[in-house]
C-alpha cells in the first residue's frame, strides 16, 4: 500500500473513531464491553470503565445512566453496584477477622 491508501486507512479509521466517540459511550463492564448510544452527540464520556464505579460515581455521570436506562441496559449499573457492595462487605469481614479461611 502506498502513501495514498495509507493517508485513506487512516482516514477511514479515524472517522470511524471519531463516528463512534460522538454518538457512543464505550464502557467497559467486568463482562466486557458494552456500546451505548448517547443521549447527545459530544465528545463527553466516550470511554468509561464501570468496573470499580461506586454509587457516588454513578451520580457523577449522570448523563451516563440516562444512557444506560434509556438503552435498556441497566444490567451495567446494577452489576457494578453489586460488586463495589460484595467487595465493601468482604473488605469488613476480613477487617472483623473473618477473611478466606479454609476450615
Amino acid at each position: 500500500m502506498g502513501r495514498a491508501g495509507s493517508f485513506a486507512a487512516g482516514c477511514v479509521v479515524g472517522g470511524a473513531a471519531i463516528f463512534t466517540s460522538l454518538k457512543y459511550h464505550v464502557v467497559q463492564t467486568n463482562e466486557g464491553f458494552e456500546l451505548v448510544p448517547k443521549l447527545t452527540a459530544s465528545f463527553s464520556e466516550s470511554y468509561v470503565d464501570v468496573r470499580k464505579f461506586t454509587p457516588n460515581d454513578w451520580n457523577e455521570h449522570k448523563s451516563l445512566v440516562a444512557a444506560i436506562v434509556k438503552a435498556d441496559k441497566s444490567q451495567i449499573l446494577g452489576d457494578s453496584t453489586a460488586d463495589h457492595l460484595r467487595d465493601a462487605a468482604n473488605d469488613v469481614l476480613a477487617n472483623l477477622g473473618f477473611g478466606d479461611e479454609k476450615r
